[in-house]
């Protein structure tokens, strides 16, 4: 929510906040789709991914037990559509998606 003139709260359009108040990084209206998405296979690396979506991912969880690294990456639509990709040792090993088109 942004401050009106007049010092009310008025929603702010031009921002891509969700009432959560995490930042949901965009870029242009879609950057990830469908297509794109199935491209992505279990044990590819970070760099591929990335190549694949053409944008970096926001890491969203990190953590190392065992000597396994696991990064969990999204990538978000300004329409709400997104993916994520988990790695163990720079490799995936899951994704997901919602509504991509």
């Amino acid at each position: 929510m942004g401050l009106g003139v007049i010092g009310s709260l008025i929603p702010d359009t031009n921002t891509t906040k969700p009432q959560t108040g995490i930042t949901i990084p965009s870029v242009g209206e879609q950057f990830v789709t469908f297509e794109k998405y199935q491209k992505i296979e279990n044990g590819m690396t970070y760099d591929q991914v990335k190549q694949i979506i053409g944008h970096e991912g926001e890491e969203l969880s990190q953590n190392e037990i065992a000597g396994i690294k696991t990064i969990m990456y999204q990538w978000v639509n300004k329409n709400g559509s997104n993916m994520n990709a988990m790695f163990q040792n720079d490799d995936v090993v899951q994704k997901s998606q919602f509504r991509l088109k």
